[in-house]
């Protein structure tokens, strides 16, 4: 059995297009990337006793993310796998008469690279009729890696695009989007 990918993650709440934009610029200037690569993706979230798990539709293909993090703002550490999987309909399907769905999510991503290990997002998500902005920081750990290197790569990122400890998120954003629409 191989063992689960990890990462560093920050996720954070923007408050508006501007300031989506802002970071856009910022992510631009410290990538050297003009415009970053724009994904699409519709996640299907089910009911699971521990952790997470997701269907991703993303471009021509569909991925199971099974993952696992604390709910906690700040730094914190990820635990996932990911499986390719051929048939993303039937595998929907057969989840959610297996063990149910808890929803669906919407997305557009602007996808930034920083020095090869740290994978910057900037999230529009569909939220009803209006639009949610949010960013993340996925640093890649190795296996052998401490994760105290991930930590301050991760708390650097948030000084240079200038986020406040209110800004940042403890869940993942269907859940916090389904928590105020409740």
């Amino acid at each position: 059995m191989s063992e689960c990918k990890r990462n560093i993650e920050i996720k954070a709440k923007l408050k508006d297009e501007k300031e989506f934009n802002e970071k856009i610029k910022i992510a631009q200037e410290i990538t050297g990337q003009s415009s970053g690569e724009v994904i699409v993706q519709h996640d299907v979230f089910f009911k699971v006793p521990n952790g997470r798990l997701k269907l991703r539709y993303e471009r021509d293909i569909a991925m199971l993310v099974q993952y696992s993090r604390d709910d906690v703002s700040g730094p914190k550490l990820s635990k996932f796998n990911v499986l390719n999987v051929s048939d993303g309909p039937l595998m929907e399907q057969m989840l959610d008469d297996s063990i149910g769905t808890l929803g669906v999510l919407d997305k557009t991503r602007h996808l930034f690279i920083h020095n090869g290990k740290t994978r910057i997002h900037l999230d529009v998500v569909k939220n009803n009729d209006s639009n949610y902005y949010g960013m993340e920081f996925e640093v890649v750990m190795n296996p052998e890696e401490n994760l105290d290197v991930g930590n301050k790569i991760a708390e650097e990122l948030m000084d240079k695009f200038q986020l406040s400890k209110s800004q940042l998120l403890e869940g993942s954003y269907f859940e916090i989007l389904s928590k105020s629409s409740s």
